[in-house]
């Protein structure tokens, strides 16, 4: 019962069960259509104002920092709304063919359980790049995130919040610009941490699955730097075309992060940081 998908199911499993309740019992959907009318009514109209409190959340929400949760909790009332608006359809298409109706519920199941799987939400932005300086130069500037804002054009600043040296369990408060002018606040932690050669880190405060990885290999020019991102859309995000807005996303954050390497180059081949 704790699962999203499952939950979502439930709600989506009342026309069907309706429908065949009816058909076993002896009856038409036909016969009690008044009923059927019924209850597309108040699944519609107990739906639409859930999705209507959903867009005055985020309107609400855009005016403050961006809090994860209470965008996931927005989401997620919107993705409950829409259960209820498409539960609607089937009591009015049972009336004319159960058949129809049971195919339009089926559809809409198949959906979420489509994006039910981690697998389809997973998402990598990936880059490569060469640095005209010695591996534990590059190394020690990037596995420092004190040194973001000097090159990450989004991150505002950067504070450590546990005791030196760097290694494992390390933890940094970062605040960042998102697109749409608002700012998150999020605590940044390594993960790996093997000298000269990788990094990882995850964001910590977080409930959806990320990790950031930097592989540094010695090259005749320098260090080259190979940067992975993997992260996770939220079901309800995945659900309600999050993958659509989220290729307009990934080329955002592709785009800022070469403007970001671009300057990192320039700090580290011009001598303005030394391990």
């Amino acid at each position: 019962m704790r699962s999203p998908a499952l939950i979502h199911l439930l709600i989506l499993a009342i026309p069907p069960i309706a429908i065949a309740f009816t058909i076993l019992s002896g009856s038409q959907p036909r016969a009690v259509s008044g009923w059927f009318v019924t209850a597309s009514n108040a699944c519609f109209w107990t739906g639409g104002p859930l999705i209507l409190v959903a867009i005055g959340m985020g309107f609400v929400g855009r005016r403050k920092p961006f809090d994860e949760r209470a965008a996931e909790r927005q989401l997620a009332t919107t993705m409950v709304g829409f259960d209820l608006v498409a539960d609607s359809f089937p009591f009015l298409l049972a009336i004319a063919s159960p058949v129809v109706a049971l195919l339009f519920s089926a559809c809409v199941a198949a959906w979420l359980l489509f994006w039910s799987q981690s697998r389809v939400r997973a998402t990598t932005v990936s880059s490569s790049y060469v640095v005209q300086r010695s591996p534990d130069v590059v190394f020690a500037f990037v596995s420092d995130s004190r040194n973001e804002p000097r090159y990450y054009p989004d991150v505002e600043s950067v504070e450590m919040l546990t005791a030196a040296p760097l290694g494992p369990g390390t933890q940094f408060r970062c605040l960042v610009h998102l697109p749409g002018a608002r700012k998150f606040v999020g605590v940044e932690e390594i993960v790996d941490y093997e000298p000269y050669h990788r990094l990882t880190t995850r964001v910590a405060a977080t409930s959806r699955p990320n990790l950031d990885e930097y592989i540094f290999e010695r090259v005749e020019n320098g260090t080259r730097v190979t940067h992975r991102f993997d992260f996770e859309l939220s079901l309800a995000s995945a659900v309600m075309g999050g993958q659509l807005w989220q290729l307009a996303a990934r080329r955002l954050v592709k785009t800022r992060r070469h403007a970001g390497e671009v300057r990192l180059k320039q700090i580290l081949e011009s001598g303005e940081f030394d391990s």
